[in-house]
């Protein structure tokens, strides 16, 4: 298996491949996503790609996707983003200002289920978000991924309903909790 990091031109390529990972990985339950949303990934990764400080870590064997991390430098503020505005309110401003500062979020973690329990979700993660002082992300209460996070040290920071009625988890980890372990 390979793991590479990649540039937003390098992730661009594996647009249909990261599509068909997405609809395998949020069509099902817990999350069952709609499919305007899963159609749409498409067009929100190419405006995440373009996001300052985009970065990313992808793992494929003999040319398969097999899973996908990425994310940018967190904003500081609300900047009139609903979902920003719905983790500031569900935080807290002090908390908020905390877990945003030199922090990195994390945007979109996927991983194909024949490589699920493998670790390459945590290698991913860490690859992306390992160095940084911080970083935070969300997911939703009940799943899988929760409780990697949570095994991995990632603290819950509160929660929210989202707009499809999904509960939300804020998970922040700081520079002295080991995403490795």
């Amino acid at each position: 298996m390979l793991v590479d990091d990649l540039d937003a031109a390098e992730v661009l390529r594996w647009q249909q491949p990261m599509h068909d990972l997405y609809i395998e990985c949020f069509s099902v339950p817990p999350w069952s996503e709609p499919e305007e949303r899963l159609r749409a990934f498409p067009s929100r990764l190419a405006g995440h790609v373009a996001q300052p400080g985009f970065r990313s870590a992808l793992a494929s064997e003999d040319g398969t996707l097999l899973g996908v991390c990425y994310g940018w430098p967190a904003r500081t503020t609300r900047d009139a983003d609903p979902l920003i505005e719905q983790v500031h309110d569900a935080v807290g401003p002090a908390a908020f200002a905390e877990m945003s500062r030199n922090a990195f979020e994390v945007v979109e973690l996927m991983v194909a289920g024949k490589a699920r329990g493998s670790g390459l979700g945590r290698t991913l993660l860490h690859r992306v978000a390992g160095g940084c002082e911080r970083a935070w992300l969300l997911t939703l209460k009940d799943s899988p991924a929760a409780r990697l996070y949570q095994h991995l040290g990632w603290m819950s920071k509160g929660e929210f309903d989202s707009s499809t009625g999904h509960r939300l988890v804020v998970y922040a980890r700081e520079n002295h909790v080991s995403v490795s372990a």
